[in-house]
């Protein structure tokens, strides 16, 4: 479990946990005060031209250093901080249904982030619901502090546990219903980029913030003995950003620009798991259409025609290989560190990747557009779906298998079982030659009616290995039995 974050406390308000008797100090106030302050704090305007911009302002987010302040004053009576859940099972909100209004304020001179994220949340199942799960990864990495969080007018006490934010509604949510969760938290940017540190970093004057939006998501472990990663996340049919900073910033985006308003930028996205962004005052911009999609490179020491030359093919390929691209934007940003990273319409290329590794890394990052991006998964407990079939379509299109420095393994395995030095060389190398392989027993014809098939049952949801090999199976009539050999757990008597 990851320690607990805390807050400044509030004048005459000692630090304390969620549950300490703080807590209700801020419903002991006269119910007039209290009603004003709430009303404050969870108003929702509209502008004519944004109709889905976030909480407590004026115009299209820009008042959100407004809104912080507001949210601060009020939940910081509660002297909001966080401790480990008890363990309990896992709690999953997966399958729950999320629009999200986000504001982030970018303090660029301090590296720092204000942010306030308002869900939607309608419950989708036939039961009620009470709590909820958000994915938030800077916890882990970014420093955060003076976390915060209401559901509709009321303010409750957050619990973190881990990378989740758990909310307990104080009402619960009937099927069919739907609440309104606010929170807020400020983090750091990271300067030094080990390990995944480079997901949350502002360095070489570049920003790039993933998974920073609470997210609806399910209660994992984040550490993992390898760079694989432990999170999952549902599809939003709608995500409306608005960044806001004085330093005049370029930002690469999962999102299409929908307005701006002095120093803020309004960002709206459909269909999405995740909304991530890149930022510099630096960024330059190359552009190119193709069936409609608008492709952008931000660089500042990239070469900006190799980045769009490999960008575009992959689009292509891709698109008539497995699945009409599903966005008709596509951004790929430059950053200082990381290797490379997807999001949803939008990459991430390290800037100092090696020239022979260059193009397998914007390929990859690419296929995950439709593996991860459209078709979702949960990598902590079958990676494969996204990492083996990105490494096969990377490495046929640009005719790169090789062979794995790690001896054969399962391809069934959490990302979790995998050690750090063998993760790659079984789960992308062996996993790729495994699609191969079998690509050339069952014929090319077969393969791709299966891959088609599969992306066209299975867009925007979370799928897993099991259904992905039966669509394979089942355009081929290969003998799924066969499997079993590497993936014991999905075939074998004993794993099912």
């Amino acid at each position: 479990m990851g320690a607990a974050v805390r807050t400044t406390p509030a004048v005459g308000v000692g630090p304390g946990r969620i549950g300490d008797r703080a807590a209700d100090l801020i419903w002991g106030w006269p119910s007039s005060g209290r009603s004003v302050l709430l009303r404050r704090l969870v108003a929702m305007r509209h502008t004519d031209a944004v109709r889905h911009t976030v909480a407590v302002r004026h115009t299209v987010a820009v008042r959100h250093t407004v809104a912080a302040s507001l949210l601060v004053a009020a939940f910081a009576m509660l002297a909001v901080g966080a401790q480990p859940a008890a363990a309990t099972k896992p709690l999953s909100s997966i399958g729950l249904r999320a629009q999200y209004d986000v504001g982030a304020n970018i303090n660029w001179a301090k590296g720092t982030m204000t942010v306030t994220s308002v869900a939607h949340v309608r419950n989708t199942r036939d039961g009620a619901v009470n709590r909820l799960a958000f994915n938030l990864l800077p916890l882990k990495i970014g420093h955060v502090t003076e976390l915060a969080a209401g559901v509709g007018k009321q303010a409750v006490t957050p619990t973190v546990s881990d990378q989740t934010i758990l909310i307990t509604l104080p009402t619960s949510l009937a099927p069919g219903e739907e609440a309104k969760v606010t929170i807020f938290y400020k983090s750091t940017f990271n300067t030094s980029t080990g390990g995944k540190k480079s997901l949350f970093m502002r360095k070489n004057n570049i920003a790039a913030a993933y998974r920073w939006i609470p997210w609806l998501s399910r209660q994992q472990r984040y550490s993992t003995p390898n760079f694989g990663e432990s999170w999952v996340t549902g599809t939003s049919p709608r995500v409306t950003v608005t960044l806001t900073s004085g330093a005049g910033l370029v930002y690469a985006t999962s999102g299409k620009r929908t307005s701006s308003d002095g120093n803020s930028t309004t960002f709206t996205a459909h269909n999405v798991r995740d909304f991530n962004f890149a930022a510099s005052p630096d960024y330059r911009i190359k552009s190119a259409t193709w069936n409609g999609i608008r492709l952008r490179v931000l660089y500042k020491a990239s070469n900006p025609t190799a980045l769009m030359s490999w960008s575009l093919k992959s689009l292509k390929r891709f698109s008539n290989k497995v699945g009409k691209y599903p966005y008709d934007h596509m951004d790929v940003a430059e950053t200082p560190a990381g290797v490379g990273m997807e999001s949803p319409a939008m990459t991430w290329v390290d800037a100092t990747l090696a020239t022979s590794r260059f193009p397998y890394i914007v390929v990859h990052e690419m296929s995950h557009q439709w593996f991860y991006g459209t078709i979702g998964n949960n990598q902590r407990l079958q990676p494969f779906l996204d990492e083996a079939v990105g490494d096969f379509l990377t490495r046929d299109m640009l005719g790169s298998f090789r062979q794995p420095s790690c001896s054969k393994a399962r391809l069934d395995l959490r990302v979790y079982d995998y050690s750090g030095r063998c993760y790659n060389e079984v789960i992308y190398v062996q996993g790729g030659l495994y699609l191969r392989n079998y690509r050339n027993q069952v014929g090319s014809d077969n393969f791709w009616a299966g891959m088609r098939s599969f992306y066209a049952d299975r867009r925007f949801d979370v799928a897993n290995t099991r259904d992905f090999l039966n669509h394979l199976d089942a355009a081929s009539g290969y003998n799924s039995q066969k499997h079993a050999e590497r993936f014991p757990s999905l075939y074998s008597e004993a794993g099912q």
